[in-house]
């Protein structure tokens, strides 16, 4: 049921105005692309490749040093994921779920592998590998994931709770 003083919109005005955020590829009315202008691409919001670089480079770091802690090893390599997720959720303005949670899960996939490798004799290591390396890397990549997207949720509930006016 419409109201009267309401008018019937045809399709293509409908269209026009639920071009979400460039999907078309429409130039706007200066003539810029949407893709071209500062706001960037949907998917360039979604996933920042510069970020996604900068947190891989971090996780990285942080589960090497955390893995050669004595006697945590695989566990202090997850709080270092935690850690980064939590100082990328602190600063950053944006939500970097994606860029974080990939970065982790990539990082403690590889060094999980990586030490399973490493941390046997050589010839069953690479057996042990061979027959259950997906498994293993995923595992790792799970834990890594998790480790990461819940250090930058809570960083950024802390941002949230110390930048709301009271």
């Amino acid at each position: 049921m419409q109201r009267t003083d309401e008018e019937e919109r045809s399709a293509t005005e409908f269209a026009a105005d639920s071009d979400l955020d460039g999907w078309s590829g429409a130039a706007d009315a200066s003539g810029a692309s949407p893709e071209s202008s500062a706001g960037g691409s949907r998917l360039g919001r979604l996933f920042a490749p510069k970020a996604f670089l900068g947190v891989l480079l971090a996780s990285f770091a942080a589960a090497v040093l955390g893995n050669g802690i004595p006697l945590v090893g695989l566990f202090g390599g997850l709080l270092g994921l935690l850690a980064v997720g939590f100082g990328v959720g602190l600063l950053s303005e944006r939500r970097r779920y994606l860029e974080v949670g990939a970065a982790g899960a990539l990082v403690s996939g590889l060094l999980l592998v990586a030490s399973t490798m490493f941390s046997f004799f050589a010839p069953f290591a690479i057996d042990l590998v061979a027959q259950y390396g997906p498994a293993i890397a995923g595992a790792g990549a799970g834990a890594g994931l998790l480790a990461s997207v819940l250090g930058h949720y809570l960083g950024r509930d802390l941002r949230d709770g110390l930048t709301r006016e009271v």
